[in-house]
């Protein structure tokens, strides 16, 4: 079920929200180029081998801040850009999943973590609104018992997904998790 609202609008008021609850959000400005193709795609995984060593699928179920955080940097070498940590939750065949608003946001930065599963989503997004999900598909994989040596990479412009899978964007940048402790100063990649 689409809002009306396109995902470009909805990363935008993201960035209004993240201002408003007083982070830091990284410059963003759209050149109008594609940087997904189907040739770099095939090279995500080795870039980030390179770069980390390669993640298995246990690394990265349910690990979307940690696996975001660390293969931000190799793709951004890959693709030639730089790429935005995006916190949000996704809505599939109706049915939201993470989903969070801006009260739950303003609570953890006045608590901090409370628990550490959080109701929130965590993804890449590029200049031209294209994303890259690189834990979904193994999350859902582990939910639902399947293969136990594969996940796949979700890649796409953000309103070309297929099927009813959507993403709504609700904080941009990392500087969130600094302030409610996901992650600590130290840890700089």
């Amino acid at each position: 079920m689409k809002t009306g609202k396109n995902y470009d609008v909805r990363f935008l008021d993201s960035v209004e929200r993240a201002h408003r609850l007083g982070l830091s959000v990284p410059g963003i400005a759209d050149n109008g180029r594609r940087y997904i193709t189907p040739d770099l795609i095939e090279k995500i995984p080795y870039a980030i081998a390179s770069s980390i060593g390669p993640l298995t699928r246990q690394q990265v179920v349910g690990q979307c801040f940690y696996v975001h955080r660390v293969i931000k940097k190799p793709l951004e070498n890959l693709f030639g850009t730089e790429l935005f940590f995006t916190i949000g939750y996704i809505e599939l065949a109706g049915k939201s999943m993470f989903k969070h608003d801006e009260n739950t946001l303003r609570n953890l930065l006045r608590t901090g973590i409370t628990n550490p599963q959080m109701n929130l989503h965590a993804w890449l997004t590029f200049p031209s609104m294209e994303i890259i999900d690189f834990s979904l598909s193994a999350t859902f994989l582990d939910v639902n018992e399947g293969p136990q040596d594969s996940y796949g990479i979700l890649a796409s412009h953000a309103d070309e997904l297929k099927g009813s899978l959507r993403y709504y964007p609700t904080l941009v940048g990392d500087d969130f998790l600094y302030r409610i402790g996901a992650i600590a100063s130290a840890f700089v990649l």
